[in-house]
């Protein structure tokens, strides 16, 4: 159980690190911060003020914030301004390529596809996710995996 005050010096924490702590937005949330572009922290609590639930992002800072660890609102990039959590995990297990064209993601829109649809009934596992162009990911959209080994095998052969 987490007491009001460890969550006031989280947020205080939060802040020193350079995140921008935002109002919430429902009554269940009692911190909500921004992290990097697009990303937002959200920690939920009961009246009683016993954590529930965090979202990942929120969950990486809490665990720094247990031990005093580094963290910082803003992930790591190479020639990006910023990186999603998710992307930054995948550029770190598979590259800086294209799943379909094998090119450098460099400073293109790079997109997160589903090797096995959504529509198909994939999952949002990191198994099933792939980084690319935002070109290639619309080019691909829901084919099958198939006719998606397909596209990479034609599109790296050009």
């Amino acid at each position: 159980m987490l007491e009001k005050e460890s969550l006031e010096e989280f947020k205080d924490w939060l802040e020193f690190r350079g995140a921008q702590l935002l109002p919430p937005k429902n009554q269940g949330e009692v911190i909500r911060f921004s992290g990097t572009k697009g990303q937002v922290g959200l920690v939920y609590a009961n009246k009683a003020d016993i954590v529930t639930a965090m979202n990942p992002l929120a969950t990486l800072a809490w665990q720094a914030f247990l031990v005093d660890g580094p963290w910082k609102v803003a992930l790591p990039a190479k020639n990006r301004k910023s990186l999603s959590w998710k992307v930054a995990a995948l550029e770190e297990r598979d590259g800086n390529e294209c799943f379909f064209c094998g090119l450098e993601l460099g400073e293109e829109k790079i997109t997160v596809e589903h090797i096995l649809s959504r529509v198909s009934g994939g999952s949002n596992h990191f198994d099933n996710l792939a980084l690319a162009h935002e070109i290639c990911n619309q080019l691909a959209s829901n084919l099958s995996v198939v006719e998606k080994v397909r596209l990479r095998d034609r599109l790296r052969s050009e």
